[in-house]
């Protein structure tokens, strides 16, 4: 969305606010401050590898804990969590998304179908299939999910972890499983196993931002995503900024070069 927090904040100010033909649209308008402290003494900061049942590739694993550590030298404390997640969430997800975005466009199978992309026809075909049912049971899954979430962050500031498991991912996928390389095995998988964004999805008042935390051993960016509580959009973009900052720094960068064997 943008090339740093600070054009993202720029961007998030202008949106923010009620639009008077959006009912979901919030009355309260939340303009992001950029101006703070670029540290984050005394934060509390909880992470998660793996969300609980994900791989994770040893190069988005050392850039994840490289970045952890470049917090904790900002002030924060940092400890691992468990969610109590497991892999069932993915079925829920796409009954979620089923009833929503990919029903709206259930007319294009019949009449579009050669210009559609696998992805979009599997998706519009799952939608087909799914219940009304298993869109109750979707949401409850994502209360669930937020039973769990919601009270760990009354405990702690800012939650973290890795955007996408694997750099390993062909451009050409198909849907709706694919082969990708993690850990210099190739693996059969669906787009809900290497990806941790699909969680926040379903969660969607929990602000999230994604942020680099550098190479993996292939050359491509790996990344890390800031989450926090509903509606706590400061609080994301607090930390980010300060990470921003830090991981721009001159001796950071060396480090990584270091690290990565760029010498």
């Amino acid at each position: 969305m943008a090339r740093s927090v600070d054009d993202l904040a720029v961007m998030q100010n202008q949106i923010s606010g009620v639009h008077n033909r959006d009912n979901a649209s919030l009355r309260e308008k939340i303009t992001i401050d950029c101006s703070l402290a670029p540290d984050l003494a005394g934060w509390k900061i909880a992470y998660s590898m793996d969300l609980g049942f994900m791989e994770v590739d040893a190069s988005v694993r050392d850039n994840t804990l490289a970045a952890l550590e470049l917090l904790r030298g900002l002030g924060a404390s940092v400890d691992e969590v468990e969610l109590g997640w497991d892999a069932s969430i993915i079925d829920a997800a796409h009954h979620y998304w089923a009833h929503g975005w990919a029903a709206s466009m259930d007319r294009l199978l019949d009449t579009r179908r050669d210009d559609l992309c696998d992805y979009t026809i599997w998706f519009i075909e799952n939608a087909r299939k799914s219940t009304p049912q298993d869109y109750l049971g979707s949401l409850e899954t994502a209360v669930a999910m937020y039973n769990r979430f919601g009270p760990m962050m009354d405990e702690y500031d800012i939650f973290i972890c890795p955007t996408l498991m694997t750099t390993g991912i062909p451009s050409d996928i198909t849907w709706p499983k694919h082969e990708i390389e993690i850990n210099g095995e190739r693996r059969m998988v669906s787009e809900e196993h290497w990806s941790a964004n699909f969680p926040f999805n379903m969660l969607s008042r929990c602000p999230a931002m994604s942020m680099t935390s550098g190479l993996a051993a292939n050359g491509v960016p790996t990344a890390i995503q800031f989450v926090a509580r509903s509606f706590d959009d400061q609080r994301v973009f607090s930390a980010a900024l300060a990470y921003q900052r830090a991981f721009a720094a001159p001796a950071f960068q060396l480090d990584r070069r270091i690290a990565s064997g760029d010498h």
